[in-house]
């Protein structure tokens, strides 16, 4: 079906950044997400993937290069390892920021995750002090998932079901060689968040037809 391909034509149709991660069956941690601490030479190893929040963090008071534009990350055969092992912490995250104010530093860290906390200053050892290091992911950074159901992959739990959304392919009927090709020799311009934000459409009474009779509808499928 080449599930992998949609996100990144759609990122190229679309104007969005795009970064695509291989899960590997050993990821266990968030730290297979983000990077570890190097405890040998004192440093911090980013993945491609911390690095990239660095950079696309729209928090209010973030100078980062690309805060008004937006990327989609593929994590890519997500259920290769178990998924609450390495993204359930940061799925809570993503959760939380609906209910919080940015503009205040206690509440940007507490929907943000501690990906090093920090030093204490040790002149004998020559350690000189330094602060925890925070990653904040914006409503500008979008994630997807492929997956495929066999006897080596993971299956899904209902905590990671109802925090997405889900499309699946069925088997196909007949088997046929369509070519997949992505181009990248066009013009790219990146979309501006702002102007993503004005395709939203916010689900209420005005912009959804018999509001009530859906709401019901809902409510009693789940």
């Amino acid at each position: 079906t080449g599930k992998s391909a949609y996100p990144e034509i759609y990122s190229q149709a679309m104007g969005v950044h795009f970064l695509p991660l291989a899960v590997e069956p050993r990821w266990d941690s968030p730290q297979d997400l983000f990077g570890f601490l190097n405890y040998m030479e004192n440093r911090f190893e980013a993945t491609t993937l911390g690095r990239a929040l660095r950079q696309f963090d729209n928090s209010p008071n973030s100078s980062s290069e690309f805060k008004d534009q937006l990327i989609i990350v593929l994590l890519d055969e997500m259920n290769l390892a178990k998924i609450e092992y390495y993204f359930s912490e940061f799925l809570s995250k993503l959760e939380m920021r609906r209910n919080v104010n940015l503009e205040q530093i206690d509440s940007l860290i507490k929907v943000s995750t501690e990906i090093f906390s920090g030093n204490k200053e040790d002149k004998e050892k020559g350690i000189e002090k330094s602060d925890p290091i925070f990653l904040y992911a914006g409503t500008n950074v979008l994630f997807v998932g492929t997956m495929n159901e066999d006897e080596t992959t993971q299956s899904l739990s209902d905590k990671v079901i109802d925090r997405a959304n889900v499309l699946s392919f069925g088997k196909p009927n007949r088997l046929k060689f369509i070519s997949q090709n992505t181009d990248n020799t066009y013009k790219w311009e990146p979309i501006s968040v702002d102007n993503w934000k004005k395709w939203l459409v916010e689900p209420n009474e005005n912009s959804i037809t018999d509001y009530d009779e859906i709401d019901n509808l809902l409510n009693d499928i789940n």
